[in-house]
């Protein structure tokens, strides 16, 4: 507290000499600025007291200036030369206006009379060349009045002519319209029967589309099926590896790790697995899977050699168990007396009882007989028929499908086994004794003669083998089925599409025939109308003719009366054009002596004019000065009396500012005492928070080093802690080790351990022995239940996954043939469209011809490609490739225009597409290319001076600098609005 307590004493007495450094450098500031302030006041005082004593001396040398200048102003005024100057030229201007309107009068006389001599003059220049055109005109009249009348009779025997060639005309153009009708309808019916066959190809294909959908989903499946059957997945993994290694097993050396393979020709050594050689139908397959259960898997090979060979590949590998059936076994007749008398439900060549075999294990089957050690019951004498049995399907052995080589072993694995209906009448046959034989259910419940019953839930069997095998014979037999009808109806489609393609040609054929009479039909016409217009034009110019001949004699007529009166009018002209000429000659003299006079007063008005000029200048000069002058000896007098206020004003600043410095001085003589005061307790201050420190340092000092040692303390005791946690938790592992492997709680066997004798020979033998067998019994499987769980969980899973992969695929087989469908039915449709709008388009670009879009391969829309057909007018129909650089660029106007009327746009972009084309073409595309701007913006990139005079506006790059570019735009229309206005 003593420290803290200082330290702000410290920084209170700090902050005072800081606070009173800082104000008497203020104050020093300030006096320095004072100083230099009273310094700068002092030198503008002296500066303006000067500037207004040399004011006052200018100002008295402008005073005499302006004395001496309104002098001369006076004397200029009353000289008195101004009055008569001015007068002198009021007279002279009085005189010249009078002369001036003599003139104006005579010149306007004077023309009149000119103008009337010259129109009297014109008049009978023009009456003369008028009689003389008119003696010209009547004589050609005269002329024209003879060839007309020779051209009205030759026009009336033409238009008699053309009388009888118009009536020829009309009965050609009825034959042709009659032809043109027929043809039109042949072609109807040929689009009506095109229609017709397009449905049905889009039928055929629909259905089409269905079967490959279903032949794709089903050989999907069979493949699939296939596959896993191929690589036996549904098989435990010790199948899988001897089926994998099944050609190995032929080779004697496997056991000593040869790897010799089988020569070609030898017999297999391993048939397959037992599924494979058996079938049964759907409703027995229950029942023949509790028969066989785990031998479906059973490996079949040709002799138990193969099968030891198989048995020794799986433990070499640690692979799982399997069964091995051999085909081939050794019969004795032990073997034969016991298959004879054995009971017919029994396996033949098992040991044990078929159903106490465990899934996954290793079991060698002996076919042949030998080592069997069941001992047969008394032969049954007179077995009733199956067939007789009521509730008794059959046989098993006699209901099911087993391979040709495979039927001994069939019938030593199913034996006489019963397939009755359900389990009561099973249970029912075994009380009344009916047959010691066993017995199986259609649901796979079964009873043996010792009448063990194995049954449960049917779910529970394991026929997928069989189910599998069952599934990929029907896949197969529908599939083929599909394939037949998918043949069939791809057969029918290809005979609708030829039958198509046959009235598609035959239409074109049509079309072409109607299109050929429709130009004879055309020409006929237009020769027909050019016939009437031959007709109507020489009736035209035969009433032309008649008309211009009366119209001529009538002419000549009015000019005969004209030449009389022209003949009149010249000679009035002539004496009219004399009495003017006299006048004229009059005038001109009076106007010449007025001019004269006119001149000389001129002279004498400008020489009065100059003399008033040169007095007004002068006067305006002095005026001027003297302004000036006054306007100067006002402004100084205002300047000296701002600098002598300012000078006053200096002086009086500088006295403040003096006794400002005194105050000043006093006040910082206070401060410096405070300070040094201040700085005086600062020191003491500091003095004994420097003692306190030190004192706080060194106690610091000592908690550090006790932190220290307590530190440490903490650490042996964190060990000692780790080691007692550790070794409890060794302890508590070792009891539930204990207690796990032994079942036995250590502390208290420790504890009856010491209580106990030792061990002796016998107890450690039998030790030694309790060891050996655990050791042939191998590891325990602890997990198995939990591993089991997983893989069953894993299993289902991908069941799941499996389902949900079929069923996507398939959906999504199902969105591709939709899609596929769609696709083809708007390819259709545009290519329908596209073609008829290019058909149309093709001639008028052309001015004739005809063109058309083929499809390449017309069967299959999704991959068909599209050629262009043309044909020029004069030329042979030929492909896109054969024709001319500019018939290739017009046909390609011509498709893109089709595409573009089937789907407009906003705006079309057109680079240079008429770089190849010759004017003519041009003008027809820049039509076309006018018609469509209706509904769309065209932007044309060209150098054709035919395609800019089509634009509205045009955009150009120019460089009128080297190095810099211009763009310039013309609006067309407006520019030739300007040019014709």
């Amino acid at each position: 507290a003593a420290l803290t307590e200082t330290e702000r004493r410290l920084s209170e007495h700090q902050q005072v000499v800081y606070d009173l450094d800082n104000r008497i450098r203020l104050l020093e500031a300030e006096e320095d600025y004072r100083r230099r302030e009273r310094e700068g006041l002092v030198a503008s005082a002296a500066q303006s007291r000067a500037e207004a004593e040399a004011g006052e001396r200018g100002l008295a040398t402008v005073e005499e200036e302006l004395a001496q200048v309104e002098a001369e102003v006076a004397q200029l005024e009353q000289a008195g030369g101004a009055q008569g100057l001015r007068g002198r030229v009021e007279e002279l201007q009085a005189e010249l206006s009078t002369i001036d309107a003599r003139l104006s009068t005579l010149k306007a006389a004077l023309e009149q009379a000119r103008a009337e001599r010259e129109a009297a003059t014109q008049r009978q220049a023009v009456a003369q060349a008028r009689l003389a055109a008119l003696h010209e005109a009547v004589a050609e009249l005269d002329a024209r009045a003879e060839v007309e009348a020779g051209a009205v009779q030759a026009l009336e025997a033409q238009h008699e002519g053309l009388e009888q060639g118009l009536g020829v005309a009309e009965v050609a153009l009825e034959a042709a319209g009659a032809a043109v009708e027929r043809l039109r309808e042949q072609r109807a019916q040929l689009d009506r029967d095109r229609a017709t066959l397009r449905e049905q190809v889009a039928a055929a294909e629909v259905e089409l589309d269905t079967q490959r959908a279903e032949v794709h989903r089903c050989r999907s499946r069979l493949q699939s099926l296939q596959e896993i059957q191929g690589r036996y997945r549904g098989c435990h993994s010790g199948v899988q590896v001897v089926m994998e290694h099944r050609e190995q097993l032929a080779a004697p050396q496997l056991r000593a790790g040869g790897g010799a393979e089988p020569a070609g020709d030898a017999p297999r050594p391993v048939l397959g697995i037992l599924a494979d050689f058996v079938s049964a139908p759907q409703h027995l397959e229950a029942a023949l899977s509790a028969v066989l259960g785990d031998r479906l898997e059973g490996v079949v090979v040709e002799r138990p050699e193969v099968a030891a060979r198989g048995v020794d590949l799986l433990k070499r590998l640690q692979e799982g168990r399997t069964t091995f059936l051999p085909r081939q076994g050794r019969t004795s007749p032990a073997a034969a007396r016991v298959e004879a008398s054995a009971p017919t439900g029994r396996s033949f060549g098992w040991s044990r009882d078929p159903a106490a075999v465990t899934p996954g294990s290793i079991e060698v089957v002996d076919l042949s007989g030998e080592g069997s050690i069941w001992s047969p019951p008394p032969p049954r004498r007179h077995p009733p028929s199956p067939a007789e049995r009521p509730g008794v399907v059959g046989r098993l052995v006699d209901l099911v499908d087993v391979s040709g080589e495979l039927a001994p072993m069939a019938r030593e694995l199913l034996g006489e086994t019963l397939v009755v209906e359900d389990l009561p009448r099973a249970l029912e046959l075994w009380a009344h004794d009916e047959g010691r034989v066993p017995l199986v259910t259609l649901e796979g419940d079964r009873l043996e003669p010792s009448g063990v019953v194995v049954g449960g839930s049917p779910t529970a069997l394991d026929s997928a083998l069989l189910q599998q095998k069952r599934e990929i014979r029907e896949l197969q037999e529908i599939l083929e089925q599909l394939e037949g009808d998918f043949g069939a109806t791809r057969g029918r489609h290809l005979g609708l599409a030829q039958r198509l393609a046959e009235v598609e040609a035959a239409r074109e054929a049509s079309e072409a025939q109607v299109l050929q009479a429709e130009k004879d039909k055309l020409a006929r016409t237009q020769a027909r109308q050019q016939l009437q217009a031959d007709r109507q034009r020489a009736e035209a110019e035969l009433a032309r003719r008649r008309g211009a001949l009366d119209t001529i004699r009538s002419t000549a007529a009015a000019r005969r009366e004209e030449i009389e009166q022209r003949g009149a009018e010249v000679e009035a002209d002539e004496a009219c054009a004399a009495e003017l000429s006299k006048v004229l000659d009059e005038g001109t003299a009076e106007r010449d002596g007025h001019t004269q006079a006119r001149e000389r007063l001129g002279d004498e008005l400008t020489e009065a004019r100059v003399a008033l000029g040169r007095w007004q200048q002068q006067a305006d000069a002095l005026s001027a000065t003297r302004d000036r002058l006054r306007r100067q000896a006002g402004s100084e007098r205002e300047r000296i009396e701002r600098l002598r206020a300012a000078a006053q004003g200096a002086d009086a600043r500088v006295e403040q500012l003096g006794r400002d410095t005194e105050a000043a001085a006093v006040e910082r003589a206070q401060l410096l005492t405070q300070s040094k005061e201040a700085t005086a307790r600062v020191h003491d201050d500091r003095e004994q928070y420097d003692e306190l420190r030190l004192a706080v340092d060194e106690l610091l000092a000592s908690v550090k080093t006790l932190r220290e040692d307590l530190d440490e303390h903490r650490e042996r005791l964190q060990q000692v802690e780790l080691g007692l946690q550790q070794s409890a938790l060794e302890r508590q592992h070792l009891v539930d080790d204990v207690r796990q492997r032994f079942d036995v709680d250590v502390r208290d066997v420790l504890v009856d351990h010491h209580h106990r004798p030792l061990a002796g020979p016998d107890a450690l033998s039998r030790r030694q022995e309790l060891r050996r067998i655990l050791s042939r019994m191998g590891e325990v499987n602890l997990t198995a239940i939990d591993e089991y769980e997983e893989v069953s969980s894993r299993y289902e899973y991908l069941t799941t996954q499996r389902g949900d992969l079929e069923s996507a695929i398939a959906q999504l087989q199902e969105a591709i043939d939709k899609i596929n469908r769609t696709t083809r039915q708007l390819f259709r449709d545009t290519f329908d469209a596209v073609n008829e709008r290019f058909q149309q388009l093709f001639p008028r670009l052309f001015n004739g011809g005809r063109a058309q879009l083929r499809l390449t391969d017309p069967l299959d829309l999704l991959t068909t490609g599209v050629e262009i057909e043309a044909q020029p007018p004069g030329k042979q129909l030929r492909s896109l490739d054969l024709l001319s650089g500019g018939e290739k660029a017009l046909t390609a106007v011509s498709l893109i225009f089709a595409i573009f009327l089937i789907k407009p746009s906003p705006f079309c972009i057109l680079d240079e597409v008429d770089a190849p084309l010759d004017d003519a073409n041009v003008g027809r595309m820049c039509k076309l290319v006018r018609e469509l701007a209706e509904g769309t913006q065209f932007i044309m990139i060209t150098h054709n001076k035919v395609t800019m005079e089509a634009s509205d506006r045009l955009y150009g790059v120019t460089m009128e600098q080297r190095g810099i570019s211009k763009l310039v735009s013309v609006n067309m229309r407006r520019a030739v609005e300007l040019a014709y206005n």
